[in-house]
């Protein structure tokens, strides 16, 4: 009877502790944000470059072309960080990364491991918490390999109550990951400050203007607003 009494208990106390750390909610902004200053310069032609509305299909169907390069592929060892520049959206998305060699890509989205990074990609005033020129590191203190490709993934409407859906619609810079195949994010290098922008489109095609503001970030492989130089920028295009 002691023992029955002694398990019951103990089951007691681990449900008790399991239900506590599942209603724990998550940080809205992550502690280890690296406070920035956006150039202005590039926030003025980004300005001009995704009017709301206007379908970047149209505009700049460049982007969209089969022979341009539309990921981040690593020449060298390299860190790699990620600043958020600007949201036009109507969701508190979720946006995080993901990572795997050149030479094996995924063939479907369970191939990847993802890894959160802005649990709620919204400004002040805007549902959220985030400031312009907000940088994270991807995986803290890691440097990624030579031959590496960093993907980043965005959830719709992801950030809910704090705590993060992930059984949300998720869009994939791989657009082969995405359920539609089709391609959710743009990536081009500014012409004037060298900086590798990337622009998400979070609603699906037939429900969206494909003006490709909706969430708006710098890659880059340090944190000092210097020109990225361990990224393969051959096929990037240049606007």
């Amino acid at each position: 009877m002691k023992t029955k009494l002694t398990l019951i208990i103990v089951l007691v106390v681990a449900l008790i502790s399991c239900e506590k750390e599942k209603e724990d909610p998550i940080p809205e902004v992550p502690e280890n944000i690296i406070r920035t200053q956006v150039s202005p310069v590039l926030f003025n032609r980004i300005e001009q470059l995704f009017p709301s509305g206007v379908d970047l299909n149209n505009n700049l169907p460049s982007l969209y072309s089969d022979t341009i390069q539309k990921k981040i592929i690593l020449t060298r060892d390299s860190k790699v960080f990620l600043t958020f520049v600007a949201e036009k959206a109507l969701y508190q998305n979720t946006v995080g990364w993901y990572s795997y060699p050149a030479s094996n890509p995924p063939k479907q989205a369970s191939d990847v491991n993802i890894h959160v990074l802005f649990p709620n990609v919204s400004g002040k005033e805007e549902g959220g918490a985030l400031l312009q020129g907000d940088m994270l590191q991807l995986g803290d203190s890691t440097t990624f390999k030579k031959g590496t490709v960093i993907g980043f993934f965005l959830i719709v409407n992801g950030w809910q109550n704090g705590f993060i859906n992930y059984s949300g619609t998720t869009h994939y810079t791989d657009s082969q990951l995405n359920k539609d195949q089709r391609q959710y994010h743009v990536l081009f290098r500014d012409k004037n400050t060298g900086h590798i922008v990337l622009g998400f489109e979070d609603m699906e095609y037939g429900k969206s203007d494909n003006d490709f503001n909706d969430l708006l970030f710098v890659v880059s492989d340090n944190k000092d607003g210097f020109e990225t130089i361990s990224f393969d920028i051959t096929k990037v295009p240049v606007l």
